[in-house]
Parts: structure tokens; sequence; C-alpha cells
């Protein structure tokens, strides 16, 4: 019995000692995976922001920086920055999905901007509110009309000073984009927020009162139609002036027609081309010298007309 206990024993010890071995070994190994963590880590940089997840990235070549394209609009930039692309997903980009839009308006609103401090004879903890202060600020300047290029007037960096000494006055590139995007996206966050809690927002009803108060005076047995486009508020506006005054028809505007049949049929290729074709002479002699001359000639055989490029209307 006591040379199985012996042996017994021996197993043990040597069981604990593997048991020893393999922790030491694992600790080992898991300290080594995260040093090589950390290595790769420190080449590849800090980590990409996820608003790259919504441009495409374009390599330049001998520079370490990105060329990026918006995924939704297409617009480029030479060099891709965070901040300018989140301020262009959150107030810039019309084709942007809603919830991503949102996702930036909110990100750009709730960005922390530090306080700055400042020694006072009577109170020596008091404190400078700087995103107040930066907010009162872009809020002048704008509602104002004034250029930011005012931000580096002497005069008024003396003004400031007088009315505080340790306000640092932004610089005009970051009042300009960083604080007034900030005060955009809180401004479009607001309107957001009312426009969520509305209800059966229609301009109709407007549309309608502001159309039977001309009716009504100038005198409505003067009136037999009311022409407009198909809106679909100033249609539904006419139909309720007919309904009150029955002799008034609602008509929609045959011009408005023509011009939308013209520009579906100037969309087609061999149409396109033709224009194009004409918009070349029509350059020739009022850009080239000889073309003008050659237009002069012309002109003096027409009591009246000219020339005319083709441009879009209004209503295209």
């Amino acid at each position: 019995m006591s040379a199985e206990s012996s042996t017994l024993d021996n197993t043990n010890i040597i069981l604990d000692d593997d048991l020893n071995y393999l922790n030491i070994n694992l600790d080992n190994t898991s300290t080594i995976l995260d040093d090589a963590e950390n290595s790769i880590q420190r080449k590849l940089g800090k980590k990409k922001d996820k608003v790259w997840d919504y441009f495409n990235v374009i390599d330049i070549p001998n520079n370490p920086y990105k060329r990026a394209t918006c995924k939704y609009c297409s617009q480029s930039w030479k060099r891709g920055k965070p901040i300018e692309m989140k301020s262009h997903l959150a107030l810039r980009c019309p084709k942007v999905t809603h919830s991503i839009k949102m996702e930036y308006l909110y990100a750009m609103s709730s960005e922390d901007i530090p306080k700055q401090s400042t020694n006072n004879r009577k109170n020596n903890s008091n404190e400078i509110d700087i995103a107040k202060v930066n907010k009162t600020l872009i809020r002048f300047f704008v509602c104002c009309g004034i250029p930011f290029s005012v931000v580096d007037s002497p005069f008024f960096q003396d003004f400031v000073k007088s009315l505080c000494f340790e306000y640092e006055l932004p610089k005009r590139t970051a009042l300009s984009t960083t604080y007034l995007n900030e005060e955009a996206a809180n401004i479009l966050l607001k309107i957001e927020e009312e426009l969520h809690e509305s209800r059966n927002l229609t301009l109709a009803e407007f549309n309608e009162k502001q159309l039977l108060k001309v009716i009504e005076d100038v005198g409505k047995d003067k009136f037999i139609a009311v022409v407009s486009d198909g809106e679909a508020a100033i249609q539904s506006a006419k139909k309720r002036v007919t309904n009150k005054y029955s002799h008034i028809m609602p008509i929609r505007c045959i011009a408005h027609h023509i011009n939308l049949v013209t520009k579906d049929i100037i969309s087609i290729e061999w149409a396109k081309k033709t224009l194009q074709n004409c918009q070349k002479i029509v350059s020739f002699f009022h850009d080239v010298r000889a073309g003008a001359i050659l237009r002069n000639e012309i002109k003096n055989s027409f009591s009246k007309g000219n020339l005319k490029s083709s441009v879009k209307t209004r209503w295209s």
C-alpha cells in the first residue's frame, strides 16, 4: 500500500508540474498574440472611421492620403477628410438615405467641445462655456450677414478681448466649417423633430384661402377659371374653389404640358445631338470673330429677331 501511495503521489506531482507548465505556455502565447496585435495596429495607424463605408476610396500614387467619392451622389474629394465627409452626409448630399443622414446629424450636433477655464479676481474657479459662446457667435455672424473674415480683424479681436480676455476666438476656417455645420445640424434636428410630431401637413388649405381671397377681392363674377400646373396641393386647392364657385373651372396650364412633352422629346438621343449641333452654330456666331462679322451682316437684312440659345425654362 505504501508503494502504491508513493506512486500516486509522484503521479500527482508530475501532473501538477505539467499543468503549471501548460498554464505558463498559455500565458506566454496570449502575451505574444497581444503584442502582435498591438504591433499590427501601430503599423496600420488608428482605426478607420465608419464614415469611409459610405465612400469609394481611391489610392493616390506616392501619397499616403486617399481620394474619396460619395457612393450616393458621386461627389469627390482629392483628399478624403472624415469631418468633411460627415458634414456632406448630414447636410449636403441630396441622395443619402434618411437613416444615414439622421445618424450624422446627431453625431455632428453631439460633438463634445471642451470648456475653457479662466482666472477671475473675484472667483478663481470661474469657467467659460465655450460651446455656448461659440454657438452665440456663429448665430451672430450668420443672422446678421457678417463675413467670417471679420474674425481675423485685429479690431474685432481687441473688442472680444475687452469683453473677456481669456476667451480665444475660433479660427475663421473653424467658424465657417465646424461650428457652422454643428449649428446647422442642431437646427435641422429641431425641424425634423417638429415635423415628426406634426400631422396632416398640406398646403392645399393655405392655397385655397389665398385663391379665395383674390377672387372675392376682385369679384367672383370676373373669374371663369383658375389655371395652374399639376402640383398636388394646388390641384386640391382649385377643386375646393370650384366646389364653392361652380362657374370657376380648374384648368391645367397647357404651356406647362407642352414644355414637359418638349423636354421628353429632346431627351431622345437624336434630338439631343441635333440640339447640341444647333448650340455649336449659335456659339460660333457669338464667340468667333468671323462669325460675329457674318452675324452683323445677316442681321442688317432683318428688321427684328436674333440668334437664341437653348435654355431650360422654370418648369424644367
